[in-house]
Formats: structure tokens, sequence, C-alpha cells
């Protein structure tokens, strides 16, 4: 069989390596495919060089022009989803979601510069259905673009699977739309654990929908609208090579390597996205300062490591930020960053963090997680 796993960052297929390889050694073939606003299509490490992977770039753009006018539609039926319980009080995720709508009415320059709290409609549960199925109608109506079926057919595809954080007006629904159209399986993997919560709706439904536990499958029942017999409940699979890591190097080592004392006990601080907190640095530093005044002398003195998400390195305030009272900020790359993090997870005592999935991993290497 030929799967086509489309995703759009490299790090989308970093995660689920050990899952390809074994589709791989079943005798499948896979091609790996992203949007052709990217350059290239980079294949995981694992699979460099073994025979039956191959990776091409598929339309990004609709051949019959209407992707501004489609953007609208899904994004406003997005949006929509904020305006009603349950998710009405997520109040960053509908800002968010309503910056989205306007971006894809008047441009992504303007709608950044628009300030303001978005327009709360107050729908019940009645209206908001009605609404929904206004937007579902205009959905049926949206034809499956050519250009990806043309792209499917020619690849040869037997089945398509989109590893998807489900991103407000997200392009996988072209892929899955153009590819059932064409009578080929779909099925969509769900990337991280809270992108059937804070993001957009699948506005077109796979074959399958892949997700790590119930509770995800309860919001894709009652968020999305999902069937159960769709729902495929994997575990976390993102999360498997973590149980097999090790450290790089013993304790001492590894905080010699940093410049701290052995001999002390070490707290890690896990840095948050700055969408979740856009002014981190400034709780970071009042938090070591807190510390500092611990009449417990193993906090007052502590290691304190602070490792700042890494999406959030290079964006202010994170980029002009300096440690001060002995803690320190590792370098973003020693290693690797997988082994970087396990080592110093491993070297602490504790975590502390916002909100970060780096949690999971503190919690399968055995440290306790303060937030």
């Amino acid at each position: 069989m030929k799967i086509g796993v489309f995703h759009d960052a490299p790090y989308y297929l970093r995660y689920y390596e050990r899952v390809l390889a074994a589709l791989l050694d079943r005798g499948h073939r896979l091609l790996l495919a992203r949007p052709d606003r990217h350059d290239v299509v980079k294949v995981p490490r694992a699979l460099r060089g073994r025979r039956g992977v191959s990776a091409a770039l598929y339309p990004w753009t609709r051949s019959d022009g209407l992707d501004r006018t489609i953007g609208i539609v899904r994004a406003a039926r997005d949006f929509a989803r904020y305006s009603a319980p349950p998710l009405d009080a997520a109040h960053a995720n509908r800002r968010r979601a309503f910056e989205r709508l306007l971006r894809s009415v008047i441009g992504k320059a303007r709608s950044l510069a628009v300030e303001g709290e978005p327009p709360a409609f107050g729908l019940d549960e009645p209206e908001r259905e009605v609404l929904d199925e206004l937007f579902r109608d205009l959905e049926r109506l949206i034809p499956p673009d050519e250009g990806i079926r043309r792209f499917i057919r020619d690849q040869r595809l037997d089945l398509v699977v989109c590893v998807s954080r489900v991103n407000i007006a997200a392009r996988q629904t072209e892929v899955l739309k153009a590819a059932r159209s064409l009578g080929v399986p779909t099925g969509i993997v769900v990337y991280s654990w809270d992108n059937l919560s804070s993001k957009g709706l699948l506005h077109e439904q796979p074959d399958a929908l892949f997700v790590w536990n119930e509770l995800q499958a309860r919001e894709a029942e009652e968020l999305h609208g999902v069937e159960r017999s769709r729902i495929v409940v994997t575990g976390a699979v993102r999360f498997d090579e973590v149980f097999a890591r090790s450290p790089s190097a013993e304790r001492d080592e590894l905080l010699a390597e940093l410049g701290l004392d052995p001999t002390q006990t070490t707290v890690l601080y896990l840095g948050s996205s700055t969408f979740v907190a856009p002014r981190e640095p400034e709780f970071v530093a009042a938090w070591i300062a807190a510390l500092r005044r611990s009449p417990d002398v193993r906090l007052a003195r502590a290691n304190l490591i602070v490792r700042p998400h890494p999406g959030a390195l290079e964006e202010r305030p994170w980029s002009e930020w300096q440690p001060r009272d002995g803690a320190v900020v590792p370098p973003p790359v020693v290693r690797r960053r997988e082994q970087d993090l396990v080592d110093q997870l491993f070297a602490s005592e504790a975590v502390v963090s916002l909100n970060t999935s780096a949690e999971i991993e503190a919690a399968i290497v055995g440290r306790p997680v303060l937030t």
C-alpha cells in the first residue's frame, strides 16, 4: 500500500519516526507530502536512505482561485465555536480565532493592528447549532480542489493520512475532501494534547481519527461531531521514545557543563509558548527572586535552570531576557534538543512550568511537576 503522509512542518513527523519505520517494515510505501509554499520536504532522520520512502510538494493554492472566499468561510466557523458554551470562556483562543478571521478578510498586517476584544454574540446552544448547520451546508457546497485531486491520482496513493494540529481554517480540509472525492480512505493523526479543544474545527471528517486517549475521544465527539466508530485511541505515540531515553552523562557532569554546583538541589523551569504566556520572563524573574528569599536554604541556594520554549527563543521578550540570581539558561541545542531536555530533567529534582507538553516528558522521566 502507498500511504501519503501530509504534514506542514518537519517536527510533525519527527515524533512519528518509529511508527513510519514500522509501516516500511511491513512492506508499505510512504510519500511524505508538504505544501508547495515550502521549498523542500525533509525526511526524518530515521527514514533517510530507506527504500519505499519518497517526498513531494503538493499544491497549497487552489486551482479555482477560491482560496480567500473559502478561508473566510472556515475561519468564520472556527470563530463561531468560541461564541457559545463550552468554549465561550476561552478568551485567548477566541481572540486568536477572531484575528485569523480578520486576516482572511483584510490581511495579516492590518489584522494584527486591530486592538480590543472580539465581538461576543452570547449564543445559546440551539442558536449555535443553527449557525453551525449553515456553515456545514456551505462547506458541502465547496468542491474538492482539482490540483490536489490530480496530485493524489498522479502519486497513486492508496491511503491519505494528515498529521495535524487542527489549526484554524486548517488546510487538511482540502486534502481530505480531495481524497474522499476519489474514494481514497483518509485519516487524521491529532498531533498534540490540546488540538481538539483550543484551535479550529474538523471541517471535513476523516474515515479514521487517531487520538491520544478517551478524553480526546470525547472532545472529538462533543466538539467536532465525529462519530465514535471513526475514532481510534492510540496513546500519545509521540512520547514513546521518551521512555527509552537515558541521560547522556552522570548528574554531576551534566550540572558541571552548566557551571552549577552538583551538591545543591536543582530546579528546572520549563517555558511555555508566547501564546500561553506572552510575559513569561517577568514571571520567571519574580519567581527566582521569591526562591532566593525563601527561608528554606535548599531553595534559596538551589541551582535554577530556565529552559525557554523552543518556539519562543527568538521572540521578545525571551530574546532580550538575561537571567539573574544564579539562574542559567542552557544553550538551545548541545546534543539534540530531545536529548538535552532529558539530560536537564534527569539532573533536576523538580520541574516548574505553566503549560507545556514538556511537563508530560518530565512525568515520564519521573520528576515531580509543579504549576
